[in-house]
């Protein structure tokens, strides 16, 4: 037969013997048994690679792909209806063992095979039994997918639904095959199937504690820490899951999290950095986008800030954070590099602050040059300083209050 022009690559496997069909059966059964060993994403949340053997007609060569398939532990989907193997497995899929005979088989081959049932030997119809009934012994890895009374007539789901069934023989017990197959269910993008098989009433799971009081204990419980010893397990759960890229936990602990502002710069940082060193570049796109995302948080607390009260928005940025590690929100943004933070107006007026000392904003350059030159100027009132800006408001304001409060008629000079 011709190769398909729909693959990419192509193993083509040689024992050195001529005219013999299935002899890539066994190393094609080891290749898949590597393959499903490697794992996708990170080591701490990725998951083993799927594998399923889909099975549509087929000829003897077929059962023998299924039983090796099934005995290093790679679930099969038998497609129903679709001829020969297929619906032979079908059929003895069901039954039990015991039920699975020489002449049922026979009865089978008759109906599947009509057309070469006269070349099977009567050993290859035992073999063929002797195998069948070894594969409906390993029921956790068998699905039938019967597209006219299956609930969704979708492949894909029968495929996920095989290697939900499969997880529980493959080593995972417990807590973590429930782990597993949360993580097939998301890989697979399949929120209906793990609603339906997963999140069940006869299955219990880890509840993310809902106060900050239970947050911290259950974090002290996981880690072995003492309770006594954990000084602010919001803060540490929020950077943890800024760098497993977990998106919506972290919002969760963002919100939790004392110095919202210093933690959206914290995380903008993290990001940014992690980004650049990402190789994978639909990750790093993601990991740049979710730190514009920290940084618009951080843009908008402040300017909600300052726009209620000026100088107290002023002070949270020079603020020395123990959360972080002694530092300021200023600082944090610096070390970011984030220009729209930076560029935000109440920023911009404590850094003209800071350039300016105590000499006031509103004094002009040419009469700081002027005082430098004939520093006695400096005693005149040719230039001013902050505090004298500050008693001159104070008295105005002052001034304007009294004449408020005073009587319509009454004519008094100030």
């Amino acid at each position: 037969s011709c190769l398909d022009h729909n693959h990419t690559h192509f193993i083509l496997v040689d024992n050195g013997t001529h005219g013999q069909y299935g002899v890539e059966i066994p190393l094609r059964a080891q290749l898949e048994k590597y393959i499903s060993k490697q794992r996708m994403g990170t080591e701490d949340v990725g998951i083993e690679i799927p594998i399923v053997c889909v099975v549509l007609e087929g000829g003897p060569g077929t059962l023998n792909t299924i039983y090796n398939a099934m005995e290093n532990g790679t679930p099969c989907v038998i497609v129903e209806g679709s001829g020969r193997v297929a619906d032979v497995l079908a059929n003895a899929a069901d039954l039990p063992v015991a039920q699975i005979t020489i002449s049922f088989i026979q009865k089978q081959l008759r109906v599947f095979f009509a057309e070469t049932y006269t070349k099977f030997s009567e050993q290859e119809i035992i073999s063929w039994t002797k195998k069948i009934q070894d594969i409906v012994r390993m029921r956790e890895q068998l699905t039938v997918f019967r597209a006219e009374k299956s609930r969704n007539d979708e492949l894909d789901v029968a495929i996920l639904e095989a290697l939900l069934k499969a997880s529980s023989s493959c080593g995972h017990k417990g807590q973590e095959n429930l782990d597993h197959q949360l993580k097939l269910a998301v890989a697979w993008d399949r929120v209906d199937i793990a609603k339906s098989t997963i999140f069940t009433d006869d299955k219990h799971w880890k509840i993310l504690p809902s106060s900050p009081q239970e947050m911290q204990q259950t974090y002290s419980q996981e880690s072995g820490i003492c309770e006594q010893e954990v000084e602010n397990p919001e803060r540490d759960l929020f950077i943890w899951a800024i760098l497993q890229k977990r998106k919506d936990l972290a919002s969760i602990f963002w919100v939790q999290a004392m110095d919202s502002i210093d933690a959206s710069l914290v995380a903008c940082k993290i990001l940014k950095k992690m980004s650049c060193e990402e190789n994978d570049t639909d990750l790093s796109e993601e990991m740049e986008e979710l730190a514009q995302e920290y940084e618009d948080r951080a843009v908008g607390l402040f300017t909600e800030c300052y726009r209620k009260h000026t100088k107290r928005a002023q002070k949270l940025l020079i603020r020395v954070s123990r959360t972080w590690g002694n530092t300021t929100c200023l600082r944090l943004a610096l070390e970011a590099e984030s220009q729209k933070f930076m560029a935000l107006g109440g920023v911009q007026a404590l850094l003209t602050k800071i350039w300016w000392g105590e000499l006031s904003v509103d004094t002009n350059t040419w009469q700081v040059l002027l005082c430098l030159l004939l520093w006695p100027a400096i005693y005149s009132n040719l230039i001013t300083f902050r505090q004298d800006e500050e008693w001159r408001k104070k008295k105005l304001s002052s001034d304007n209050e009294l004449i408020a409060n005073l009587p319509e008629n009454s004519n008094v000079k100030l």
